[in-house]
C-alpha cells in the first residue's frame, strides 16, 4: 500500500497512521466475524433450533460499506456505519448483500483511491459478507422497484435482497430512501436503529 504522510480521502486529508488504523480495525472485525460464524455453525441454537431468536437481517449498500474503510467528514453517518458493522461482529444482526457489491465498491475504490484500492477491497472481502444468490423472485422484485420508484437497478438490487429476506435495506443515499420508502424494508443510515 502506498501511503504518504498525509493522504486526501474524500474531501478530508488524513494522516497515514489514521488510514492504517482504519484498515487494521476492519481486519480485526473481519477476523472476529469469521470466528463468530464458526461458533454459530457449531451451535444448534443459532441454526434456528427451538427458542432461537429470529436473526435481524440487514442489507447495507456500497455507500455504507465504503464508510467502513474510508474515514469521512460526515461523522454521524460514519459513526452509524461503524456501529452497524460492530453489531454484525457482535452477532446481533446478519449482513446479506447482492453479489454486485464487490463491483460497485471496487469501482469506487479504484477510481478515487487507486493506490489503496486493492488493500481496502481485500479488507472488505475478508469481512466475509454473506452474498445472496440472484434468482427469479429477486430479479422480479429488483426490476419492479427500479421501474415503480424510478431508481437504478443497482440500488434496487440491494433493496430487493432485503425485502426477499424480510430484512432491512440500509443506505446513506437519502434520495433513494425518499423515492422508494413506499416499498418498505428500508432505512437511511442516519436513522438506522435495531428493531
Amino acid at each position: 500500500m502506498a501511503v504518504n504522510d498525509e493522504q486526501l480521502i474524500g474531501s478530508r486529508t488524513i494522516k497515514a497512521s489514521e488510514f492504517k488504523a482504519t484498515c487494521l480495525r476492519l481486519m480485526e472485525c473481519a477476523s472476529g466475524t469469521a470466528a463468530r460464524r464458526q461458533d454459530r455453525a457449531d451451535s444448534p441454537v443459532d441454526k434456528g433450533g427451538p427458542g432461537a431468536p429470529a436473526a435481524v437481517i440487514v442489507t447495507p449498500d456500497a455507500s455504507v460499506l465504503l464508510k467502513w474503510v474510508l474515514p469521512g467528514d460526515d461523522g454521524q453517518d460514519t459513526d452509524a456505519a461503524l456501529a452497524l458493522r460492530d453489531q454484525a461482529v457482535a452477532g446481533t444482526l446478519d449482513l446479506v448483500v447482492p453479489q454486485l457489491w464487490i463491483y460497485e465498491v471496487g469501482n469506487t475504490l479504484a477510481k478515487r483511491f487507486p493506490d489503496d484500492a486493492e488493500e481496502l477491497l481485500a479488507s472488505l472481502i475478508d469481512f466475509g459478507l454473506t452474498e445472496a444468490k440472484p434468482g427469479s423472485r429477486w430479479r422480479s422484485r429488483a426490476v419492479s422497484l427500479s421501474v415503480t420508484y424510478g431508481v437504478t437497478f443497482y440500488d434496487a438490487a440491494y433493496h430487493a435482497v432485503a425485502l426477499g429476506l424480510a430484512g432491512v435495506f440500509v443506505t446513506a443515499d437519502e434520495r433513494y430512501v425518499r423515492r422508494a420508502a413506499g416499498a418498505g424494508g428500508i432505512s437511511s443510515l442516519r436513522h438506522w436503529r435495531m428493531p
